[in-house]
């Protein structure tokens, strides 16, 4: 069997801090990866735009070719590059927070126009996809990766979705397979919630953090071809918890997060993907500078803005603003 190690991250919302950890935690780990992955919103929300894009843009151009195709972009970073409008930015509107988010929108595109590599950075964004098929039975998605009947990837307004409970998370696994298409693996982030669904007959059993902390956070999957599974990879820069609608479920962590995969497949052609090992790693990192960054950037929702983040602050011993 063939393996490879690739450290997997989405949702960094202009939070270069967090971002920064996360490389270290990484760089610092026994077994470097083999690449690294990111599945959008590098940019929207965040006080730190340009920090965000002077320390991602080099990872990204580090990949080789073949993992550079696993690196996506968000609803937020189609607010940024004009790509669309507030219909894909619902679980903020839901929240009141529309204008917060439109208006860190315009704050990142004006540090964009005024840096030399401003213009370069927005069409970087704006190339890449909102969705990927790997091959082998492994997908990736900011949102969420549904097929229609004809084989292929719905609307913005689909493949932006929230999965927000078990059955939307079931119907990417059917969608995929109606099309006579291998599932193994499907991969998202867009929530900001940490969690893994297994599909047994296409029942999906959720697993939190919780569920598989005695573990050291790890969980493996020897024969995704019968089982496949969903992992929600959480947020560099805007962690939360939440329960999944209609369920007394509670997933997701207030500490930034990332994954990383031993993805086994038959051979070096990584033509099926037969299992895969998932650890969960959450880094630690002192925001008080995040946060001292966005109580100046005049939000009117600001008591609710970087909850999962206002957590983490006051864990350090710090006031809450």
């Amino acid at each position: 069997m063939y393996t490879k190690q690739v450290a997997v991250f989405s949702d960094i919302h202009g939070n270069a801090l967090a971002l920064q950890a996360a490389l270290d935690s990484i760089e610092q780990r026994h077994v470097l990866p083999d690449a690294i992955w990111c599945l959008g919103d590098i940019l929207g929300r965040g006080p730190q735009p340009i920090e965000t894009m002077e320390k991602i843009f080099p990872v990204f151009h580090q990949q080789s070719e073949a993992n550079q195709r696993a690196w996506l972009k968000g609803n937020h970073d189609m607010l940024i590059t004009g790509e669309t409008s507030t219909s894909l930015i619902g679980d903020v509107g839901e929240s009141g927070l529309v204008k917060d988010v439109l208006a860190v929108a315009e704050q990142h595109i004006e540090a964009l126009n005024q840096v030399d590599q401003g213009k370069e950075y927005t069409a970087w964004l704006k190339s890449l996809k909102t969705h990927q098929d790997m091959g082998g039975g492994l997908y990736l998605a900011h949102g969420a990766y549904y097929l229609d009947q004809d084989g292929q990837v719905k609307d913005k307004e689909s493949y932006m979705s929230y999965l927000t409970n078990p059955v939307m998370m079931r119907d990417q696994v059917n969608g995929i397979t109606r099309n006579n298409l291998p599932v193994s693996l499907i991969l998202s982030g867009h929530t900001h919630n940490t969690h893994l669904a297994l599909f047994d007959k296409r029942t999906p059993t959720i697993i939190t953090p919780k569920d598989i902390a005695a573990d050291d956070y790890v969980f493996t999957v020897p024969d995704l071809v019968k089982t496949p599974l969903y992992v929600n990879v959480g947020s560099i820069g805007f962690p939360r918890q939440k329960k999944l609608k209609g369920t007394d479920i509670e997933v997701g962590s207030t500490y930034s997060n990332y994954i990383l995969l031993e993805l086994g497949y038959d051979d070096d052609t990584e033509s099926v993907l037969r299992s895969v090992r998932v650890a969960l790693c959450f880094v630690d990192y002192d925001p008080s500078p995040y946060i001292h960054r966005v109580s100046g950037m005049g939000l009117a929702a600001y008591d609710n803005y970087p909850s999962g983040i206002r957590q983490q602050f006051e864990s350090h011993g710090q006031v809450a603003l």
